[in-house]
């Protein structure tokens, strides 16, 4: 009987302690984040806009077929009026789609979504695919709708030919290419090499 007594003293004994520990790590530890809460509080503003700019940013997706997306910039700016909008800088993108060639591209500037993760690129915009080279002022991929859009003084260059264009879009799916002019009184120029 005595041990059975001894035996629940020390259980009780090894309760309370960890009940101790257990109480002092976890409330000690949210007292001191509570003060260093108070003292982001107090950053001033100027401070707090310059600290919006990310250096070597990184994000990589992949959707539910395994088709792959990485965008990478030199520099990122963060949006406090619209934080799902991350504007980019030098700007490199990989997209990966199975059973496809690598797409790469290249541009001075972009604006990424981080909840849809589409993308508007811009400024001197590089598009490699393959054998095929596209130039442009502006590129908007749509992932939603799995669209890129091409627009805006287009050159289009393969082994073979060159192509003038005003907008090209392409089925990210099904690969099928519409190319447009903005006036119909202009035509597209395709002149190939030999």
């Amino acid at each position: 009987m005595k041990v059975k007594i001894i035996l629940q003293f020390f259980l009780l004994l090894i309760i309370l302690i960890f009940l101790y520990i257990f109480f002092n790590f976890f409330f000690v530890k949210k007292n001191k984040d509570e003060s260093s809460i108070d003292i982001i509080e107090n950053i001033d503003t100027n401070e707090l806009e310059s600290s919006n700019i990310i250096y070597n940013l990184k994000y990589k997706s992949e959707d539910l077929n395994g088709n792959k997306y990485l965008i990478r910039s030199a520099e990122g700016k963060l949006n406090k009026d619209q934080p799902e909008n991350i504007s980019l800088y030098e700007v490199y993108a990989e997209i990966i789609m199975l059973n496809s060639p690598r797409i790469y591209i290249k541009a001075n500037e972009a604006i990424y979504n981080n909840l849809t993760f589409n993308t508007r690129f811009f400024g001197d915009v590089d598009v490699n695919y393959k054998d095929n080279k596209i130039y442009s002022d502006n590129l908007d991929i749509d992932f939603e709708k799995n669209l890129a859009s091409i627009y805006n003084n287009v050159i289009y260059k393969n082994l073979k030919s060159k192509l003038d264009a005003d907008k090209v879009e392409i089925d990210l799916i099904s690969k099928t290419t519409n190319i447009f002019r903005y006036s119909k009184k202009d035509k597209i120029n395709i002149t190939s090499s030999k």
